[in-house]
């Protein structure tokens, strides 16, 4: 079976991770279902902190009974982290929506819904740009960014700035979740967190550099 469930499944149950697993073996265990449906177990190992799940999957087969789709996974066991390994300060200055709309999104994913993660990914990116819009123009009253697009917010905020081009095509990944055509077939969800997690660490390293600019000199 050519079955890329280690490329689907890409955050570990036990330590929170994100990874490509290991595939120790899957096997077929239930067949016979209507529709061209079975069901496959699948052991994994994680790479990071070595400890093996499960993935129970439903496997859409095509006329000649060959692999055709994953329709639908569960991790066992279910284990989410307390805590999303961000910098503490994305939470406490800049979005803690974000960190909680994301780590909702992390557990559909991890919950195999495969129909609603990248919407739900693609909300909280939404949410922290306009956070972070806010956190930059705080003399501007929160509640008019909240109304603006997502597009609107990035085009008033974000014009001519570093993160304008990364913004930009974040919000072109997460749309296509949103939509029934994807214009960017070439990427999925875990692409798209994958640049979330890359914008994340820009505007962490924006945090360092303005605490960095705000050292005075102690020397005489």
């Amino acid at each position: 079976m050519n079955s890329d469930i280690e490329d689907i499944v890409s955050i570990c149950p036990h330590c929170g991770k994100g990874i490509k697993p290991n595939l120790i073996f899957n096997t077929e265990y239930a067949n016979g279902l209507s529709n061209n449906h079975t069901k496959w177990l699948a052991v994994m190992q994680c790479p990071i902190c070595k400890q093996y799940f499960f993935v129970d999957q439903l496997i859409l087969s095509d006329y000649y009974g060959d692999f055709d789709q994953i329709v639908n996974y569960h991790v066992y066991p279910k284990v989410i982290p307390e805590e999303i390994n961000f910098d503490s300060r994305l939470n406490d200055l800049i979005s803690p929506d974000f960190c909680t709309v994301y780590k909702q999104a992390l557990i559909a994913d991890n919950e195999g819904l495969n129909e609603i993660t990248g919407l739900a990914f693609r909300k909280a990116f939404e949410i922290l740009v306009k956070d972070y819009a806010a956190y930059l123009n705080k003399n501007i009253d929160k509640q008019e960014i909240l109304k603006l697009t997502l597009k609107q917010t990035i085009d008033k905020y974000f014009k001519s700035s570093e993160f304008e081009p990364i913004f930009r095509k974040i919000s072109w990944l997460g749309n296509d979740h949103s939509h029934t055509f994807n214009k960017h077939d070439d990427y999925n969800v875990n692409d798209l967190k994958r640049f979330i997690h890359a914008c994340i660490s820009k505007i962490i390293s924006q945090l360092d550099l303005e605490e960095l600019n705000n050292i005075e000199s102690k020397n005489n």
